[in-house]
């Protein structure tokens, strides 16, 4: 397998009770949960709250998932206004427990608690106050993140998109020659438009995995009530972890850029965007969808019977579809706005101002005349007092499968009868 994954843990459902019974002497019933690569069950006890029991793949080192427990305690000391998962010890004080499946194999486990809330991804039109909520909320946890520091969080991670250029030996796992293509346009744009910065961005940990199922919503409050599921979390650019929420919270909407206005806008109160991130934000969004689609497409191929794996799929296609005919520009003009900064674009001026304009320029009166010959002249004749000039359109004709198409140059200069006193940068 590429990225050095291990298949993933499958210890029976029926032992875990036993398991349970003897490492947190809790009596309990599970329902197997969906996951990636490791194995999640919902524990529900003899007591009101229920549990998430985690069986870690093989492939997550142990110094990682004990980064990971630190991460928690250290999140859980800044009093955030939601909630994040919290580990509950074992019978011996062991926030981690080791398992061996039928064949000897070593597993690692964790029991959590259940963090009450509904998926965003189950919320088909988020009002502007959730989307709010939600970029303050992960602004929050990046602020917080960036002064965390421990040596497990340091690895290479194939959810991590700073090794996206990895992708290429797994692209032919995408049959349909179309969105090969689509993927293979935006990891150009990556590796072109943000590869270079990767040194100049800021770096810290993330969550990495903000995703419409790991996002927590009160519905009747608007409110993000929790983030759960630290498992991708890796040193990376910190834009990037913005860059998953933004790519899963666009996923099905009509204005997938007015949609990320309010997630942004909120994220910069909390923790204000550098200009070269804003810059790099909209293809590090396109980035992460790719990712997605194109590690589904290689998962189905080792999973081919876990359905999780395709869950974004569909809606990160169409996300794609769309965003392949939004200029970037326009994008990062888009996000500058958001967080109050001007854009670069310059804007279309109101008609009132146009029309001011125009009376000033050019007179009260403007007619058009057009002569078709070698080429034709349109003349803006204006009051005796005002100045005179032609506009000579230079007409190519082509003939292309029966139809004549024109291209113009356009030769500004004064009109003949006008005398030598006018000034050319009027009509420059």
């Amino acid at each position: 397998m590429y990225f050095n994954i291990s298949k993933p843990p499958r210890f029976n459902p029926g032992i875990i009770p036993k398991i349970l019974a003897k490492h947190y002497n809790i009596e309990a019933d599970v329902t197997p949960l969906s996951s990636d690569i490791g194995q999640n069950f919902l524990v529900k006890a003899n007591t009101n709250n229920p549990f998430i029991f985690k069986i870690s793949n093989p492939s997550e080192r142990l110094s990682m998932l004990e980064a990971q427990n630190a991460v928690l305690d250290f999140l859980d000391k800044k009093n955030l206004k939601f909630e994040i998962p919290r580990l509950i010890e074992n019978t011996e004080k062991k926030k981690i427990v080791s398992l061996q499946d039928s064949k000897g194999n070593t597993f690692h486990a964790r029991l959590f608690n259940f963090i009450r809330g509904q998926f965003l991804a189950d919320i088909a039109d988020p009002p502007k106050l959730l989307l709010e909520d939600i970029g303050a909320k992960v602004g929050m946890i990046d602020r917080s993140l960036h002064a965390f520091y421990h040596p497990g969080v340091y690895r290479y991670w194939h959810w991590d998109l700073k090794n996206i250029a990895d992708l290429k030996k797994i692209i032919g796992d995408i049959k349909n020659p179309a969105k090969k293509r689509l993927v293979e346009y935006f990891l150009l744009q990556f590796e072109t438009e943000v590869g270079p910065l990767f040194s100049s961005l800021r770096q810290s940990l993330i969550h990495n995995d903000l995703n419409d199922h790991n996002i927590l919503i009160d519905p009747d409050s608007n409110k993000c009530v929790g983030l759960i599921d630290f498992g991708d979390m890796v040193y990376s650019c910190t834009i990037f972890d913005l860059a998953v929420a933004l790519a899963y919270i666009m996923l099905q909407k009509n204005e997938p850029l007015e949609t990320a206005v309010p997630v942004i806008k909120e994220y910069h109160k909390q923790y204000p965007l550098k200009k070269e991130e804003i810059e790099v934000l909209f293809y590090a969004i396109c980035a992460r969808l790719c990712l997605s689609v194109t590690m589904s497409a290689y998962q189905q191929q080792q999973q081919p019977d876990n359905e999780y794996l395709t869950i974004s799929e569909k809606p990160a296609w169409d996300l794609l579809e769309i965003l392949i005919s939004t200029n970037p520009i326009k994008a990062a003009d888009t996000f500058t706005e958001a967080c109050g900064m001007k854009g670069s674009i310059k804007k279309t001026p109101p008609s009132s101002a146009i029309l001011r304009d125009r009376k000033n320029l050019i007179g009260p009166s403007l007619v058009m005349r057009f002569q078709f010959v070698d080429s034709f002249s349109m003349v803006l004749e204006q009051t005796p007092v005002s100045r005179q000039y032609e506009i000579h359109i230079q007409i190519i004709d082509l003939i292309q499968t029966g139809q004549i198409l024109r291209k113009g140059i356009v030769l500004i200069r004064p009109a003949l009868d006008v005398g030598s006193d006018v000034d050319q940068n009027m009509v420059s």
